[in-house]
């Protein structure tokens, strides 16, 4: 008779590892799900091509099953069905006349989760990295909080996996520790200071963030009342009670949930929030 394995309690974070649990829990082989196809022709997008053609060429390069999304940047995000899928983009090089190039979307193929143990607190960074390599951890940070101007390392680890599935858990030697979502906190602009962008990349307007005006920087704001200038409150924009940010966070935790583009968290709100402010992103 079979041996039957216990299972795991919902309120456990770690339990003993067995050799045989071991084989139940090796990682399976990864590939990159998410691509994105991009014009060679600047002066034609992939979305300005036929979507019947687009169809009929990806069906006979990779075959059926794949799923197709629109991008903002007029791209087409491809998502594979499978690693076979994967291994043939390789021939798909033209839609008609117009040259294409595929390659791996930056962000979508990996995914981040945190796991939290006493264990781990006097592990450094590459010690946690090294000891997890072989399930396909890309990257680690440990999250550290300021206690008396320092910082102070915890037991939460934050784990970048190579693939866009978050797993259930890890192994760790002989524990097994439960990952959970990792939701970063939303990204706002420290020069135009509206969500979902870095001031490097910020083509927006330099505004102060404690007042929201546009003649200085927030560095030098001398203003007694503040103002928001993502939703017009009476708060500064960095303000945790801003419904801009709550909007933000919400969009993010969406995004990291289902494995979507922004656009299509944001659209994903729109639609289950239909009376939820608007506010310009």
């Amino acid at each position: 008779m079979a041996k039957a394995f216990p299972l795991l309690p919902d309120r456990s974070l770690k339990r003993w590892r067995t050799d045989d649990t071991f084989l139940l829990n090796t990682p399976k082989p990864t590939f990159p799900k998410y691509h994105v196809i991009h014009s060679q022709n600047e002066n034609k997008t992939v979305r300005a091509i036929s979507p019947f053609l687009v169809s009929k060429t990806l069906t006979e390069a990779i075959g059926p099953g794949y799923k197709v999304t629109k991008m903002g940047s007029g791209d087409l995000l491809l998502e594979v069905r499978d690693k076979a899928q994967y291994e043939k983009l390789s021939k798909l090089v033209a839609f008609g006349e117009t040259p294409v190039s595929v390659g791996p979307h930056r962000s979508m193929n990996t995914v981040c989760g945190v796991v939290s143990d006493d264990d781990l607190t006097e592990l450094s960074e590459s010690e946690l990295l090294e000891g997890w390599q072989d399930q396909n951890v890309v990257k680690v940070q440990r999250i550290t909080i300021r206690r008396n101007n320092k910082l102070t390392p915890t037991k939460h680890v934050i784990i970048t996996f190579g693939t866009s599935d978050l797993p259930e858990s890890i192994e760790t030697s002989y524990c097994k520790l439960r990952v959970r979502p990792y939701i970063p906190n939303p990204r706002r602009c420290f020069k135009c200071q509206r969500f979902g962008h870095g001031s490097q990349s910020c083509r927006g307007r330099a505004t102060c963030a404690k007042c929201a005006s546009i003649q200085h920087i927030s560095d030098n704001c001398t203003s007694e009342t503040t103002h928001c200038s993502n939703c017009e409150g009476d708060h500064a924009a960095y303000s945790r009670s801003c419904p801009a940010k709550k909007k933000e966070k919400k969009t993010v935790e969406l995004k990291v949930k289902f494995n979507l583009t922004f656009q299509e968290a944001r659209q994903r709100f729109a639609i289950h929030n239909p009376s939820y402010p608007s506010f310009a992103d």
